[in-house]
């Protein structure tokens, strides 16, 4: 077995995992709309190291590299087009969804007052 075609075949099921990751995100994101809960900051950074990694593939001549980047930076700019796209609609909140939840439940001293056995 010669050691490009090993290369080949590692580099290729690497890309079907990084992508794949990428998908159901990009599917609840499209039925459900709901963003608040991805992180922005992170998408930038993964896209720009898409990007990177993009380039370095093409200069060293590595189509795996070079097919599956290009995915990974189409569907994590669908995310991040969504989660741009979600923020700009007329009453939106820049809230994420922990600090949703937080808002929405009860203090944790409320919580500790109605627990049996604690000193209140």
């Amino acid at each position: 077995m010669s050691e490009g075609w090993v290369l080949g075949v590692l580099g290729v099921l690497a890309g079907l995992c990084t992508t794949g990751s990428f998908v159901p995100q990009v599917v609840k994101t499209w039925r459900e709309g709901e963003t608040g809960a991805i992180s922005t900051r992170m998408y930038v950074i993964i896209l720009v190291a898409f990007v990177l990694w993009l380039a370095y593939g093409a200069v060293i001549g590595s189509w795996p590299m070079i097919v599956f980047n290009l995915l990974n930076l189409v569907l994590g700019g669908m995310i991040l087009a969504m989660k741009f796209r979600a923020a700009s609609r007329p009453g939106a909140t820049n809230t994420s969804a922990v600090a949703d939840f937080r808002s929405a439940t009860r203090s944790s001293k409320d919580i500790a007052s109605q627990l049996p056995g604690l000193d209140h």
